[in-house]
Parts: structure tokens; sequence; C-alpha cells
């Protein structure tokens, strides 16, 4: 995956499509809002993936893992969420 900042979105019971959704938002508003933050032109890449915990694991260092691995699965999509 590119390096780049990271954040984390932590979020109590939600489902998979509502996970996906609430991914696609989230790359959705950053990358309409940074450029215009920073006060100039800016190539924005947003990269999300997500986890469940439960099923993808169910500590915090797996969950990570697994949102990791999402995204990067993503990558080749550019613009689905993981």
């Amino acid at each position: 995956m590119p390096e780049g900042d990271s954040f984390s979105v932590f979020v109590k019971s939600m489902g998979r499509e509502q996970r996906v959704a609430l991914l696609e938002r989230l790359r959705t508003a950053v990358a309409a809002e940074l450029p215009e933050f920073l006060d100039k032109t800016a190539v924005v890449d947003v990269i999300a993936g997500g986890a469940t915990y439960g099923v993808e694991g169910s500590e915090a260092g797996a969950l990570v893992q697994a949102a990791r691995t999402a995204a990067t699965l993503a990558l080749p999509q550019r613009g689905r969420a993981a």
C-alpha cells in the first residue's frame, strides 16, 4: 500500500453494507475537502479498507491488519470500498 497519512475510524454495531457505504462517504468527503483545506490543487488518493470485529478478527492488531489487507485488495478497483 502507498505510504502516506492514515487514520482509523471505529464504529460500533455496523454491518458490512453500512461499512461499505461509510467508507465511500469518507473517501468522497476527503477527496472533495482536502484540496480546499490545503488551499491549492492537490491530487488526493483515498484508500479505505474495513474489518468487522468477530468476523475478520477479535483483537486490535488482527482487525487493523484485516482492514489494511482489504484496502490493498481494493487498490485495483479504485472507487470501490473494501
